[in-house]
């Protein structure tokens, strides 16, 4: 139910994409992460213990149906759970993951590279991304693992992508 409400939260902002399997990504992202933990459906069928699972190993660009592909994407927002549950304690890492993710499905991307923007774009606090943003270890460790470009150069694993400052940063509360 979670993950159909999730195709549903995409489709009323803006349309599904299901380029690089995109929406399938948030409707797994929207399950995880209301049920915090990283199976989803489990036990789904007598052959499957699962139908998919967070702690996935895919990279961006490894498969081509639907499905497979947007486990990069949810298997990254997964990995940002993680990382920030590790820097920040259960309670406040899975608030801050919820709150830098799940919002920016109004942002309406259309590939994994852009969602990954859009995050990163969200938890920015200076409109600079040339030099790292807030927890951007967490980011760019999720964005070497997944083979998502990482946008911030400031960031671990930073790919050579520059991007131009735009207008006043909007402060992120901690």
């Amino acid at each position: 139910v979670e993950h159909e409400w999730g195709h549903h939260l995409d489709n009323v902002y803006g349309g599904i994409s299901q380029t690089e399997g995109l929406s399938e990504g948030w409707g797994d992202i929207l399950a995880l992460y209301s049920t915090g933990q990283p199976v989803l459906g489990k036990n789904f069928g007598t052959s499957y213990p699962y139908i998919r699972i967070g702690t996935n190993t895919t990279t961006r660009g490894s498969c081509t149906e639907v499905h497979c592909a947007g486990e990069s994407w949810m298997g990254w927002a997964w990995d940002i759970r993680v990382g920030l549950i590790t820097k920040l304690g259960a309670v406040a890492g899975a608030a801050r993951a919820e709150q830098i993710v799940v919002p920016t499905i109004t942002a309406n991307a259309v590939n994994q590279t852009n969602a990954v923007l859009q995050v990163f774009l969200r938890v920015d606090n200076d409109a600079n991304l040339n030099n790292g943003t807030p927890n951007c270890e967490v980011l760019g460790a999720a964005c070497t693992k997944r083979n998502i470009p990482n946008p911030s150069t400031g960031c671990v694993g930073a790919t050579s992508a520059q991007f131009t400052p735009f207008g006043v940063a909007c402060v992120f509360p901690d």
